[in-house]
């Protein structure tokens, strides 16, 4: 089972933060992706990066674009639904769009969550 989002808990260093949530998780033959379920969260310009093992980063982004690239450069195979990407930058920006969880090997996930640095402005 991948981690979750616990690593955030009693974290200071970055709040107060929104963190997206994840609706549900497809399997592929060896891989999973966990969907995003709010559409408008892809406005957002921040990510908070969790890899297990390592302290959060907060990315903007171009550079989670970068980080998710290359983690997918990485990793053989692809989950299914990202083997028809040319590229791994193709394949990250789909990710960013529609997902925030890539398992990296067998029970190992990454995972981004976009993130409000500043309350909505009303």
């Amino acid at each position: 089972r991948c981690s979750s989002n616990d690593a955030l808990a009693g974290s200071a260093a970055f709040a107060p933060v929104t963190i997206s949530s994840c609706s549900s998780m497809v399997n592929s033959t060896s891989n999973s992706l966990r969907f995003m379920s709010d559409p408008l969260i892809r406005s957002l310009d921040h990510y908070v990066v969790l890899v297990p093992g390592e302290s959060e980063q907060l990315l903007t982004a171009a550079a989670t674009l970068t980080w998710l690239t290359e983690r997918l450069t990485a990793l053989n195979p692809w989950p299914e639904d990202l083997r028809g990407c040319d590229g791994a930058s193709e394949a990250a920006e789909r990710l960013l769009d529609t997902a925030c969880e890539l398992e990296t090997s067998p029970g190992v996930c990454v995972q981004w969550y976009a993130v409000r640095l500043e309350p909505p402005q009303s």
